[in-house]
């Protein structure tokens, strides 16, 4: 089996895998250029250039995409211009893709690439009429970014690269193909009735809605401190494990370091704050709804169907709001970067270095004696 042979079949198998979840539609503008051949880029230059795309996109991150696109400019070579022939070229290209998102696609920032196969449709025209038309068959490499506006509409921008041989063997004896870039700008709409599934029953009043928003949102919070309370645990061990008294700079660091073990207590506190209100909020629930699954069973289903509350809600960087608010953090604590610190923060005494090697001491005892885990 060939290799281009066993690249498609690989493509076929993952698309009986893929369930399409939602369709887009796009249209972009922009500039589409040759850029490998010096003679054909002697000849024709960048122009205006417009793409029209269709798009089935699974849960996983997959896309599929058809694009129709077109390109045409008239020749800016010296020899044309100065015999005035209008010699022009006209590019409609039909070509089909395979994209990845790295993002899921609930979030508003969204980079994707893919490539695929399509065919180019070419035109040469001049004072006279057509001068030749020809079909050619290649690639197309691309890139790009999405920004969510809302769940429905997106700003794109792309690149695109294709990959055209042996398009102007015909007219020019030394040229070798017609390599096209393209960058565009445009607008990418779901389709209604594939961008939201038929609206569950929502089982919740007002008052259970509220109390569950308080209840995700706290606990939103509280995993954000746990990770940057781990981050920052981690900043310290690694300081203590690494750090070299000599060096010139271990002053700087130090100094950041005891401010970050300052303020470790301060985030302890604020944790222990979170999880007291997270435990009220919950008995609050239960003891409302005895019969009812778990109160983390209930956020879970919020976050899954917050669309289709009566009562109006959407997401913002992970916290369930109603539209138009911003959530305001009441448990977070402002969590300032060490290196800006250190400015304002006193150089270590000779005590201080004293502490530093007893410190590093006890974590290399702490490494030494950590207990085998039962998996």
């Amino acid at each position: 089996m060939s290799i281009n042979k066993g690249i498609l079949c690989t493509v076929g198998l993952m698309l009986l895998t893929l369930s399409f979840s939602s369709v887009e539609m796009g249209l972009r503008m922009g500039g589409m250029y040759p850029d490998n051949d010096a003679l054909v880029q002697q000849t024709f230059g960048t122009d205006f250039s417009w793409q029209g795309v269709v798009g089935y996109l699974d849960d996983s991150g997959w896309e599929v995409r058809g694009t129709i696109a077109q390109y045409g400019n008239l020749s800016h070579h010296p020899y044309d211009i100065a015999t005035a022939n209008g010699l022009r070229v006209d590019i409609t290209s039909l070509y089909a893709s395979m994209i990845y998102h790295l993002s899921p696609k609930t979030s508003k920032f969204q980079p994707y690439f893919g490539g695929g196969v399509g065919a180019y449709f070419v035109n040469y025209n001049d004072v006279y009429g057509q001068l030749s038309a020809e079909t050619k068959f290649g690639f197309n490499m691309l890139a790009g970014v999405k920004f969510a506006l809302n769940d429905d509409v997106s700003v794109v921008s792309e690149y695109s690269r294709h990959l055209v041989p042996a398009s102007f063997t015909w007219m020019f004896s030394s040229a070798k193909n017609f390599d096209l870039s393209s960058f565009t700008l445009g607008i990418d709409l779901k389709l209604p009735e594939f961008s939201k599934a038929p609206a569950p029953t929502y089982k919740y009043s007002r008052y259970e809605e509220e109390l569950l928003l308080e209840i995700q949102q706290t606990r939103k919070e509280l995993d954000d401190m746990r990770k940057k309370r781990q981050e920052a645990q981690q900043q310290i061990d690694d300081f203590y494990l690494t750090a070299d008294p000599q060096d010139p700079s271990f002053d700087k660091k130090y100094a950041a370091i005891k401010f970050l073990e300052s303020k470790m207590s301060v985030m302890d506190r604020q944790i222990q704050k979170a999880q007291d209100s997270v435990l009220e909020l919950s008995k609050t629930w239960e003891k409302d709804h005895t019969t009812a699954q778990p109160v983390e069973t209930q956020v879970i289903y919020l976050e899954k169907n917050y669309r289709y509350s009566p009562y109006g809600l959407q997401m913002q960087q992970g916290y369930i709001v109603r539209p138009g608010f911003v959530h305001q953090a009441h448990f977070s604590y402002d969590w300032s970067t060490p290196a800006v610190i250190h400015v304002t923060t006193p150089a270590p005494t000779v005590e201080d270095k004293k502490a530093f090697v007893e410190k590093k001491k006890q974590r290399l005892d702490e490494l030494k004696d950590r207990p085998l885990l039962s998996r």
